[in-house]
């Protein structure tokens, strides 16, 4: 797993996952040591700033790149038809990490992602 560092931030590994029964692929960054914290970033895509360091210092932050997003697999949004499909391919994603009951935080889109995910699968969420 690659990894970079940031002068004011933790090292930051990255990984690749195919979910949505293989048709999609999804980049997720992490970082930090603690409970699990799903970070969903807003529409105009995932930068690595000054606030997820700050999170990174008590959870372990994992900050997946929006299908579309990735300077990875751009045309991934293509798989995507509605929201429902996002919430299913994120739920997945959240699985195929093994994360148990992270702590969920978006912000702008990211937030209303984060809101659908947490009211359609209230198990997967410790808040």
């Amino acid at each position: 797993m690659p990894t970079e560092t940031h002068p004011q931030g933790p090292a930051i590994a990255e990984q690749t996952l195919l979910v949505w029964n293989g048709r999609l692929k999804m980049r997720v960054k992490v970082a930090g040591n603690g409970a699990p914290l799903l970070y969903l970033h807003p529409s105009a895509g995932l930068a690595w700033d000054p606030f997820l360091s700050y999170l990174a210092q008590r959870y372990t932050v994992y900050a997946p790149e929006f299908p579309g997003t990735s300077v990875g697999d751009p045309y991934a949004i293509h798989s995507i038809h509605n929201l429902a499909d996002v919430v299913l391919a994120y739920e997945e994603l959240v699985r195929s990490l093994g994360l148990h009951d992270p702590v969920v935080v978006g912000q702008s889109f990211g937030g209303m992602l984060a809101a659908e995910l947490a009211a359609t699968f209230p198990d997967l969420f410790s808040s």
